[in-house]
């Protein structure tokens, strides 16, 4: 079974974070936050988001009274963003009388193409062998694992040329051997950061 990336990123040590989802929802972005008032106070929270390189702030969502929301972020062009959470206690005090705080998240992804494969080529190599040649493009984040299989058998990790793979282009060369003669079914798949996945498939032939 292939593993996802460990998160589907950490939105931040400033005191939002991401939580575990029980099922996991292509697009989806899930954070928490912990927030409490000296008076006992009730809160609610408005929320924020702002993509990376844009100065105005965009409302998400007004008067949240739980301390976790999920959006939908398959409806975002993919970028980096930023949430922010205002707490507010005015639901418990007169106009003018409330008081607001304000938290800011780390930097976190959003990338909702899919990985895609550019193949490059295919050598012939000794008996039962060929080397082939191809990258990997991710548009938005970073890949993360790329794996390979023959004629629908166990999958095999494939490392880049440079040795890690830790970019939005990767190049990759491999060696496939003991591979008998005639047509071979090659699919490769490939995984980026946030846990999109993208498959490539392609015949080969053993001569």
């Amino acid at each position: 079974m292939t593993s996802l990336p460990k998160s589907v990123r950490q939105v931040g040590s400033t005191g939002i974070s991401v939580p575990r989802r029980q099922v996991y929802v292509p697009g989806a972005r899930s954070f928490s936050w912990k927030a409490d008032d000296p008076n006992g106070d009730d809160l609610v929270f408005d929320l924020y988001l702002r993509r990376e390189g844009r100065g105005r702030w965009f409302s998400l969502a007004k008067d949240v009274t739980e301390t976790e929301y999920t959006m939908d972020g398959a409806s975002l062009p993919d970028g980096i963003y930023y949430l922010k959470v205002v707490a507010s206690d005015r639901v418990s005090n007169a106009p003018g009388e409330e008081f607001e705080f304000e938290l800011i998240s780390k930097p976190f992804v959003v990338a909702n193409r899919v990985p895609a494969v550019e193949w490059v080529g295919e050598t012939p190599g000794q008996s039962g062998e060929m080397t082939i040649q191809f990258v990997v493009v991710t548009p938005a984040a970073p890949l993360y694992r790329v794996e390979y299989r023959i004629d629908g058998k166990p999958w095999w990790v494939a490392d880049a040329k440079d040795g890690i793979i830790d970019s939005t282009r990767e190049e990759f060369e491999l060696v496939l051997r003991n591979l008998s003669s005639g047509g071979h079914d090659l699919e490769i798949r490939c995984i980026d950061v946030v846990g999109n996945i993208g498959t490539y498939f392609r015949e080969i032939t053993i001569r």
